[in-house]
């Protein structure tokens, strides 16, 4: 049975239409994220599904019970979803294990189910401590017990990560997602970082203005975007004029296979991803020269321009601009600012309108 079903959601506040025909399915165990930049509609989609809010229209419904429509209304506390909010939320007063009992019901069952959490997230230890006392990391932790516990039928997580650090975000994200994986969770996250999107997820949600733009997997997301727009929002992009030529488009750099079928007309937009670009020797690809060298410690990205238009900038004269792009260049590598290259693409590119 389908965990959650969304259908044709929308939702304003004031004059302002925060989400628009929302239209998503989460299968269980599944574990899917709602990708987008600040103000796209993500969190009130999350808090819609959690029953803190009330859509304007459209339906919602969890394991194949109805909790939001014209008619019918389902409070949060009776929805049986986890909510997992940005701070963790702990009750400051409350120690550990107090935080993660808090809203089970009283009973024999009620302190085995608190260990069983503690151990499950890896807090045991720390059952007496208060929130004060803990890091970013273990609060985290705690708010995950907590939302555990009553045994949900399905997690909301509304960018949990956010507030740590870069390294500790990225461990403890995959130590999160790795037990929820264990146990069969079913998961929407929310997030604008779309490493943590990439990494965590089955598919992954792009919104974008109230909208769904795409719900891919993440491979496909990322080398099959919809449009320019997305393909920008989930990673590096290089983007190139074209002209359509049969199965593909005239650049720059050369022909391009196209990876989509493309139906617009002969000027066009052709999207690569920087690893598709390969630095060879100048007689085995389009002539280019090193303008900037910028290092990222697992590779560095060289901003190379073609040699026709680095030679007008050097000579400084006038005309069209310099075609450049930014190229990834793995361990080991010798180039240097000012060295002659040539530029290969490899596979195929996306190919969008001008309008787009």
């Amino acid at each position: 049975m389908t965990t959650l079903q969304v259908r044709q959601v929308e939702k304003s506040f004031g004059l302002k239409k925060v989400l628009q025909a929302i239209d998503c399915t989460v299968e269980p165990g599944e574990v899917v994220s709602l990708l987008g930049q600040s103000g796209c509609g993500k969190t009130t989609l999350l808090r819609l599904i959690a029953g803190f809010e009330r859509p304007d229209s459209g339906q919602i419904s969890v394991a194949g019970q109805m909790m939001a429509s014209a008619r019918i209304f389902v409070a949060a506390e009776k929805r049986r979803v986890g909510y997992v909010p940005q701070e963790g939320a702990l009750f400051p007063h409350l120690s550990v294990y107090e935080n993660v009992a808090f809203g089970l019901a009283k009973g024999p069952g009620r302190s085995r189910t608190v260990e069983r959490m503690l151990e499950l997230t890896g807090i045991a230890e720390l059952r007496a401590h208060m929130p004060q006392q803990l890091s970013g990391g273990q609060q985290q932790r705690v708010a995950l017990a907590r939302a555990l516990a009553p045994e949900p039928r399905m997690l909301l997580l509304d960018e949990p990560f956010n507030a740590l650090d870069a390294n500790l975000r990225s461990s403890i994200c995959q130590d999160v997602m790795t037990l929820l994986r264990r146990i069969g969770a079913t998961v929407l996250l929310v997030t604008h970082d779309q490493r943590e999107a990439f990494v965590s997820s089955d598919r992954v949600a792009v919104m974008r203005e109230g909208r769904i733009v795409q719900f891919d997997d993440p491979v496909r997301l990322y080398r099959q975007p919809a449009d320019a727009q997305t393909a920008r929002l989930v990673g590096a992009a290089v983007f190139l004029d074209g002209a359509m030529d049969g199965d593909g488009a005239r650049t720059a750099l050369g022909f391009v296979r196209a990876a989509n079928r493309h139906g617009a007309g002969e000027a066009v937009q052709v999207m690569l991803r920087p690893e598709q670009l390969r630095l060879v020797v100048p007689e085995q690809g389009v002539a280019a020269r090193v303008a900037e060298i910028a290092f990222h410690g697992q590779y560095s990205s060289l901003r190379v321009i073609l040699e026709t238009g680095f030679l007008r900038e050097q000579a400084g004269s006038a005309g069209s601009p310099a075609i450049e792009f930014l190229v990834r260049a793995y361990y080991p590598f010798e180039h240097q600012i000012g060295d002659r290259v040539g530029v290969q693409v490899v596979g195929p590119g996306m190919i969008y309108d001008l309008a787009h």
